[in-house]
């Protein structure tokens, strides 16, 4: 049975096998359902999906955070507010988090007055998060033989984008506590 993946904007991803040039094997994810798919997922892959919803396979990889610190992050950014959502991205040496570039409040205001009979009131929240986009806005860093962590924030001003360093601190719920607010 191939394997299947669904996104948050609810499209089906299958694992396919391909080759290189040089006949390697290689492996993607795509929606489509031709080609060669894969009843299982490469050693030393895992499937990845990205705050937009884009579905990749990765490379697995160690964070340099723990599952703790990984939690905590998550515990304050994955609720979101009424005005943003937040999504969660773990990298290696980072935590990226992501902030809906539409306001939910807003969103619902819109999709209310103009909203299609058959939408829900229930289901409303939940249509309008498949919709978002997002963009960076901070990033938790930390260095190996370092405990201490680095707080960065995505700078769109000047002439290019760029993490700048915002915070130096030793307790990460403080910190994660005070921007999720």
């Amino acid at each position: 049975m191939p394997i299947t993946y669904k996104n948050q904007k609810d499209d089906i991803y299958h694992i396919h096998e391909g080759k290189t040039k040089t006949g390697k094997p290689k492996w993607f994810l795509s929606t489509k359902q031709d080609g060669k798919m894969m009843d299982y997922i490469p050693e030393g892959y895992e499937i990845h999906e990205s705050p937009d919803g884009r579905v990749s396979l990765i490379r697995t990889f160690i964070s340099l955070f723990t599952d703790d610190e990984i939690h905590i992050i998550k515990h304050f950014f994955d609720k979101g507010t009424n005005k943003r959502s937040y999504k969660v991205d773990v990298k290696k040496e980072g935590i990226v988090v992501f902030r809906s570039n539409q306001s939910i409040d807003e969103c619902r205001k819109i999709i209310q007055d103009f909203r299609p009979f058959f939408i829900r009131e229930s289901k409303l929240e939940e249509n309008i998060k498949k919709f978002l986009t997002y963009s960076p806005w901070l990033r938790f860093v930390k260095r190996k033989n370092d405990s201490r962590i680095m707080l960065e924030k995505w700078d769109l001003s000047g002439f290019e984008a760029r993490w700048t360093l915002i915070e130096i601190a030793d307790n990460l719920t403080g910190v994660a506590k005070r921007y999720s607010n």
